[in-house]
């Protein structure tokens, strides 16, 4: 899985930090097993960091590397946590639908072979397949169908389904995946240190500097967010500072590195231009909340994305595109002064750069959020598996 502290990740990371994290802060007893390659090149103090602020503990699970296919390996990595999974006692056990680790330990507690006690739930934040098509990647070879094939199986086989959005519910409705009965849609916890405590005031103020938020790459609208400038360029507002915070990627269609790719764009902007690939989350929050700076979130896909809820907790001010599960997250009478639609995105920042920018009100209570998930945890935890009520409904949040 992806956790942030320890390893550079994106939404699937930052939210099961933030669950560890609140889960730990509730007394509980939190293991995260980390099953990838390698891990980032921390100091000994980020990891330590880390560990204090959950409380628990890491175990590393580390694949063998595979030339070739980027699938390549998950088969393995998926059966290292059933390996290790198994020897051991848990009330719950979360696992992600990107990448199918879960896929062996839930097909064997379904077979009867391990986990009678545990309740096993799959978070749909977004399976590869999901990815590849907001992307325009088509597969490439076997590997992306097994990936297909153990996502959609582990999602089938979960005891329950936790969505962050309706929206990612209907899209596996729409792809014919089996959901189980006990599927729920809940907003992510936000991690703690991104909550500001002053609500934003609504007003607006100029924008001096626009700032691309989010992974460098198609799906989160990397080409529209450049053609965007390239029309800037032309206008009167040709002197502002642009800056790109998000990680580093290879663009595949491209077959260079998007900082590259950027550079390359940049030498026809009459903006001064920064990559900014290095931030961690609270580094990024840090930088978007100084005074004059834009949030731009241009995504073509998404789920129910953090940079989204990261602003509007931090009272960062943004705009960002209506896709995917990104309106649920926004106060109904806020989203017309932050959301654009597929081919408005110019037409709104110079409607920004010319009235001033705004922050938004997310569409509920962040601590509403938390104290569910814990209240839900804690009924499963005391309980027998049995006697936990739940509702059988896509579009019922958790009780």
């Amino acid at each position: 899985m992806q956790f942030a502290g320890p390893t550079s990740c994106g939404g699937v990371g930052t939210a099961f930090f933030s669950l560890a994290e609140a889960l730990a802060a509730r007394g509980h007893v939190v293991h995260v097993l980390l099953a990838r390659d390698e891990l980032d090149r921390l100091s000994s103090v980020d990891w330590e960091r880390s560990l204090r602020r959950i409380g628990g503990s890491f175990v590393h699970l580390p694949r063998r590397l595979y030339r070739g296919s980027p699938f390549s390996g998950r088969r393995e990595a998926s059966m290292n946590c059933y390996r290790w999974l198994r020897r051991r006692h848990f009330d719950i056990i979360h696992f992600h639908d990107w990448m199918g680790l879960g896929y062996y330990s839930l097909l064997a507690k379904r077979r009867g072979f391990a986990f009678r006690s545990a309740l096993m739930c799959v978070g749909a934040h977004g399976p590869e397949h999901w990815a590849m098509q907001g992307n325009g990647f088509p597969p490439s070879d076997i590997g992306h169908f097994e990936t297909y094939m153990m996502e959609r199986e582990s999602v089938c086989l979960a005891d329950v389904v936790i969505s962050p959005s309706q929206y990612m519910l209907r899209w596996f409705e729409r792809e014919g995946w089996s959901l189980p009965k006990r599927t729920y849609a809940h907003p992510n916890i936000l991690w703690s240190e991104a909550i500001s405590e002053t609500c934003p005031n609504g007003s607006k103020v100029p924008t001096s500097e626009i700032v691309f938020f989010g992974r460098l790459e198609p799906r989160k609208g990397l080409y529209r967010f450049c053609d965007t400038l390239d029309h800037l360029s032309r206008s009167s507002h040709s002197g502002l500072r642009v800056t790109f915070l998000g990680r580093d990627l290879w663009l595949r269609d491209k077959g260079e590195w998007s900082s590259d790719f950027l550079h390359g764009r940049a030498a026809y902007w009459p903006f001064q231009v920064s990559v900014l690939a290095d931030r961690n989350h609270e580094e990024a929050l840090d930088y978007l909340r100084k005074p004059g700076r834009l949030a731009v979130m241009a995504s073509s896909r998404d789920n129910s994305p953090y940079t989204v809820l990261e602003c509007l907790g931090a009272g960062v001010r943004m705009i960002c595109s209506d896709v995917g599960g990104v309106r649920e997250l926004i106060h109904p009478d806020d989203r017309a002064q932050v959301l654009f639609n597929d081919e408005e995105l110019t037409q709104k920042l110079l409607e920004v750069l010319d009235e001033g920018a705004s922050s938004a009100r997310p569409a509920f209570d962040f601590g509403w959020v938390r104290e569910t998930w814990m209240r839900w945890h804690e009924s499963v935890a005391t309980s027998t598996l049995e006697s936990v009520r739940y509702e059988p409904v896509v579009t019922q949040a958790l009780r």
